[in-house]
């Protein structure tokens, strides 16, 4: 389990938190489905994933 915190909002900022967490895209990262993926495409993926997802 990771914490995020900053002040960051918005897309940018999330996608650079998932960049930092996944040690851009080396390490497993887990959506909120428990599904996990590695590699920067899929860190591309979650994150067009939450932008038009809400």
């Amino acid at each position: 389990m990771v914490k995020v915190t900053g002040g960051g909002r918005g897309m940018k900022a999330i996608a650079a938190h998932f960049r930092y967490i996944s040690k851009n895209g080396r390490l497993d990262i887990e959506d909120q489905r428990g599904e996990t993926m590695r590699g920067k495409d899929s860190l591309h993926d979650l994150a067009d994933e939450w932008r038009f997802g809400g």
